[in-house]
């Protein structure tokens, strides 16, 4: 499976969006980039969100749903005259211009099978997906025609309906040096609402698995609009993370077929520990700066 393709599952009433990050530390440079499209047939459209997290502040560019163009045989997404593929970012509006080359990227490790996030679940008929393009990436970029260094992160989403409540935490910037990507939300199955999720955890170059789809277990310990603590269950591993927000911007995202007038607040600038335990003792901890968090929950 291609995770950057486009996979354009349905003809209407859908959407499908592709987030990449760049972070420079030493330079107060936090921003994020989204390129999607959305096929309501309300108001079909494509768009381009910029977050700056340094500056809080977030732009909605709206294109005609003509303008958006995937170019199969180079893997790059276009919408206008801006582009964005795995190694690539060009942007350029009335408030920004960035030029990105990705250098070095980890894309994921293979798992049973699957490159997917989702494992076997981004087969299934559910109304979004989630794909982690690559954990790490060392990036040169231009910013407003300034030169910087850094790391950047990709993901996606696709689907029809974003989760009803959901958690996202993504961080490429710790003090051991770990790479920590998780997402949990409250999705519709058949006449239920289940909590499905996926943590994916990076140390030392070997990546950890744990999701709905590999028998793991979530609990939600405590939940606000600031702060997060929760513990993940599989085996004789029990890891607890703990998360704090911090100057949440906010962003548009998909209501039920793909209608972008959801209210969505994130925070590039939060903060957030790990612990990793066999039985009861502590096997590995991590500390995260820059982290990428949503409390939707």
């Amino acid at each position: 499976m291609n995770t950057f393709a486009f996979q354009n599952k349905k003809k209407k009433n859908y959407f499908e969006g592709w987030y990449y990050r760049i972070t420079d530390a030493e330079n107060n440079i936090n921003i994020a980039v989204i390129f999607a499209l959305t096929k309501d047939k309300k108001h079909p459209h494509s768009f381009i969100q910029f977050y700056d997290g340094h500056q809080k502040k977030a732009y909605y560019y709206t294109f005609d749903i003509n303008d958006f163009y995937y170019d199969d045989a180079n893997d790059t997404v276009r919408i206008g005259q801006n582009e964005l593929s795995v190694h690539h970012l060009l942007l350029h509006t009335d408030d920004v211009h960035i030029e990105a080359t990705n250098h070095e990227v980890v894309p994921l490790q293979i798992y049973n099978g699957h490159q997917s996030a989702m494992g076997y679940l981004s087969n299934a008929p559910l109304e979004c997906f989630q794909e982690v393009l690559f954990m790490t990436s060392d990036v040169t970029f231009t910013l407003n025609n300034s030169p910087h260094k850094g790391t950047s992160y990709m993901e996606k989403t696709y689907g029809t309906n974003f989760p009803s409540q959901w958690i996202w935490l993504q961080s490429n910037h710790s003090k051991n040096g770990s790479l920590i990507s998780f997402s949990v939300g409250k999705v519709p199955v058949l006449f239920f609402e289940v909590k499905g999720f996926f943590l994916i955890l990076n140390i030392n170059g070997k990546e950890q698995r744990y999701g709905s789809y590999n028998f793991s277990k979530i609990k939600i310990d405590a939940v606000s609009d600031t702060h997060t603590t929760f513990s993940i269950r599989k085996g004789t591993t029990t890891i607890i993370i703990t998360a704090k927000t911090n100057h949440p911007v906010e962003l548009v995202g998909p209501r039920k077929n793909g209608t972008m007038d959801l209210a969505v607040h994130e925070s590039l600038n939060a903060t957030a520990t790990i612990k990793v335990f066999n039985h009861n003792d502590i096997i590995f901890e991590d500390e995260y700066e820059h982290v990428g968090l949503e409390l939707m929950y």
